[in-house]
């Protein structure tokens, strides 16, 4: 794996942070292990970017948990090791799977894609799950004299339902580019030195607000229509509302109506 310099907008807390919850450790619990190497008061200012971790301490990560000191402190190179003397497939990992994993290791911008996508696999998966078990009532079903009604409650439940995975994954998909014009901007700012007059200056102060909250918006509307999905997923089927216990009908109802008005 060749080494390269980290993605914009990794810095060494971010990094720092990365590696504590990839390997389940709390700050607390990270200067128990390393045996007061650094102090907690000092791992919060790593954390928030305001002091650097020495190599020392570096190198003791990599020692104990194989997160690569070169990594933690450049972003350059893999970010976990990997022994040269292990065997293929040791791991019982498939090619495909060994692919992944090592993507997901070449950097934070990586790993958090990589949790991206599966967060929406889970997703899509309830989401499907759900609209087969609806489709499974109706094979079971013994009264057929509102089969056609039922099965336009469960295909309009589920263009409902797939529709707003779409808007889902349109929005992470306008997030990930607007992420992309925010890094190119504060880059421009912060690294190209161009004689500007102040009015140059305020014009490039002013697009970099203006996209900063268009990334903060996205985030909002993300957050919410991922709720939405998770809403949809837990809701009862459609099809319970004509079956014939009252209880189950009233149920359903309520679940819907719940789950769309207040989610």
């Amino acid at each position: 794996m060749s080494s390269r310099p980290a993605l914009g907008g990794e810095n060494v807390g971010e990094r720092f942070a990365y590696f504590l919850d990839a390997s389940g450790l709390t700050r607390e619990s990270f200067v128990v292990a390393v045996k007061g190497a650094i102090g907690e008061r000092s791992l919060y200012a790593v954390l928030g970017g305001q002091r650097r971790p020495s190599r020392a301490l570096a190198v003791l990560i990599e020692s104990i948990w194989g997160f690569r000191a070169d990594f933690l402190l450049e972003g350059s190179g893999p970010m976990w090791a990997t022994p040269a003397t292990s065997p293929d497939n040791a791991d019982g990992l498939s090619r495909t799977e060994r692919e992944v994993v090592d993507f997901m290791r070449e950097s934070v911008e990586n790993a958090k894609s990589i949790r991206i996508e599966l967060d929406k696999a889970r997703l899509w998966q309830r989401v499907f799950d759900r609209t087969l078990a609806s489709l499974g009532t109706l094979e079971h079903r013994r009264d057929r004299r509102h089969e056609l009604a039922s099965i336009a409650l469960v295909l309009d439940d589920s263009q409902r339902s797939a529709r707003a995975f779409e808007r889902y994954i349109v929005a992470l998909h306008r997030r990930r580019s607007m992420r992309l014009t925010e890094m190119f901007v504060n880059h421009y700012a912060a690294e190209v030195r161009l004689p500007v007059t102040a009015t140059g200056a305020a014009a490039l102060r002013t697009t970099r607000q203006r996209v900063a909250h268009a990334v903060i918006q996205l985030d909002t509307e993300i957050t919410a229509m991922r709720l939405a999905l998770v809403a949809i997923a837990d809701m009862p089927s459609t099809n319970d509302l004509r079956d014939p216990d009252p209880d189950v009908a009233a149920t359903a109802l309520s679940g819907i109506v719940v789950s769309t008005t207040f989610s």
